[in-house]
């Protein structure tokens, strides 16, 4: 019997710090997120007492992790009762490394849990770029962000990456089109090497990501982020969760076919899959131009007439990768990222969202809100850091 209670009280004593860490995570997660905060809401959200909320705030504000604040008169008139007190994270009190990997380049960035970031630095990858040089690149810009922000605490740090990954080993296995580079195990190195927690995810998926926390997805608790580059991809994300399927390999909405029939095999083996209309090598070799910055160039001065044949196609492809998704996933809201969206002007958005709304199973029944993405080129890398406060907000990063 006094073994079973040792027992007992050893699992009482584990819940209770497993709760605790979830708990303060979800309190993190409401003061960071929400447009305003109080005790009482989040005793309400949290389906915790006043007097257990106390707690937990007086905790975290003693430790310095929350503040008090006077709410403005908006935010008062949308609370019912005595005047409450808001509740705030300090600025760069919670922050977080974002990295990201791409066919290009390798970015780094330094954010904090109110999505305020800065130090950004970029690094173009050569044609010879081995494994070792990769792995040298992201130590040096993980590092000077380090060094110039001395006085910041990083809880984690978070890659942002070019699929197909296995996530949950933190390893990147065999993108088309990476220099054979292959099998990369970027999150036991950057552990090794800066011994701080480190999570990997799709690029796409950490687009939706940054796009629900900080963006113009917010609002919404099932959405869609489609970025369009050197390649095409997509996150989902569902109630609230990102759509990982069983290997964390779902969602690559670049390699539906378009066109089975098509003479043009893509990368991944298959013919007329959407990327090959999509990606940037289409735009450029079909408009004769050398990079993304020269087509846009000639489009303002010159006009885009000369290349409407490759733009409509680059808009019908947009628009059937934005009616499967709707069909297959049926999110609220569509978020458009990725260098090339550049090329949509108001009138493409507006009539793309038109279309959209015309042509899915579903068009009786809802009407799907297209934005672009709120933070141009910079959303799958935000996307890295805002995935360390996914981790903090679920209690999978201590705090």
């Amino acid at each position: 019997n006094s073994l079973a209670n040792v027992v007992r009280a050893k699992s009482s004593s584990k819940n209770i710090q497993y709760l605790r860490k979830i708990n303060r995570g979800k309190v993190i997660e409401h003061v960071a997120l929400d447009d305003y905060c109080t005790r009482t809401s989040l005793a309400k959200s949290l389906n915790l007492t006043k007097m257990a909320i106390s707690k937990i705030i007086a905790c975290m504000i003693a430790e310095g992790l929350v503040e008090e604040q006077e709410l403005n008169s908006s935010q008062e008139h949308k609370l019912c009762g005595r005047r409450p007190t808001g509740l705030k994270i300090p600025q760069n009190t919670i922050n977080a490394i974002g990295v990201r990997v791409d066919r290009s380049s390798v970015q780094s960035i330094s954010m904090d849990i109110n999505g305020f970031a800065h130090d950004f630095a970029s690094t173009a990858i050569a044609a010879d770029i081995t494994e070792d040089k990769l792995m040298r690149i992201i130590y040096r810009q993980i590092s000077a962000i380090q060094k110039k922000n001395e006085d910041k605490k990083y809880y984690g740090i978070g890659i942002s990456c070019i699929g197909p990954l296995h996530v949950h080993e933190g390893v990147m296995l065999s993108p088309p089109n990476f220099y054979e580079l292959h099998n990369i195990h970027f999150v036991q190195y950057v552990k090794e090497k800066f011994g701080l927690p480190c999570y990997i995810d799709n690029d796409m998926n950490l687009g939706a990501l940054v796009e629900q926390y900080y963006g113009c997805a917010r609002e919404y608790a099932a959405l869609a982020y489609i970025g369009y580059g050197t390649g095409t991809g997509s996150g989902i994300i569902e109630n609230n969760n990102i759509i990982h399927g069983s290997k964390g390999f779902a969602c690559e909405i670049g390699h539906i076919s378009m066109n089975f029939y098509d003479e043009n095999k893509c990368a991944c083996g298959q013919r007329g899959c959407l990327e090959l209309y999509t990606n940037t090598d289409f735009l450029l070799k079909n408009t004769h131009t050398e990079n993304l910055a020269e087509l846009m160039h000639r489009c303002r001065s010159e006009g885009k007439k000369q290349f409407e044949p490759t733009l409509k196609r680059f808009r019908d492809a947009v628009l059937f990768s934005m009616v499967s998704v709707v069909n297959m996933y049926d999110p609220d809201i569509i978020v458009l990222g990725g260098e090339n969206i550049q090329l949509l002007d108001k009138n493409d958005m507006e009539s793309l969202s038109l279309q959209l709304n015309d042509m899915i199973f579903t068009k009786k029944e809802k009407h799907v809100v297209v934005k672009k993405t709120s933070f141009d080129r910079k959303t799958e890398l935000l996307g890295g850091a805002a995935l360390i406060f996914k981790m903090i907000m679920n209690g999978k990063i201590e705090i």
